[in-house]
């Protein structure tokens, strides 16, 4: 449990700067080194974003549902 406000925690949780500093590289798992959202895009439901992995990897993901500060989905 964290000891902070739904709404709080979620924000931060769903904040694309802060992906590298919370999902870092662990054993053969590679981490996110940043987030860009496609062409200035929001974070919102059908909206797109690319993903830089810390192994050179770049995954594009589309928003498949966002409705704070219940759910955030996505696919690849």
């Amino acid at each position: 449990m964290i000891p902070r406000p739904r709404d709080e925690v979620f924000a931060f949780a769903t904040d694309s700067a802060n992906a590298p500093r919370t999902i870092r590289p662990r054993g053969p798992f590679a981490g996110i080194s940043k987030i860009e959202m496609y062409e200035g895009q929001s974070l919102a439901k059908g909206s797109k974003r690319r993903i830089f992995m810390t192994d050179g990897a770049v995954l594009d993901e589309v928003i498949l549902d966002y409705d704070p500060p219940v759910r955030h989905s996505y696919g690849w």
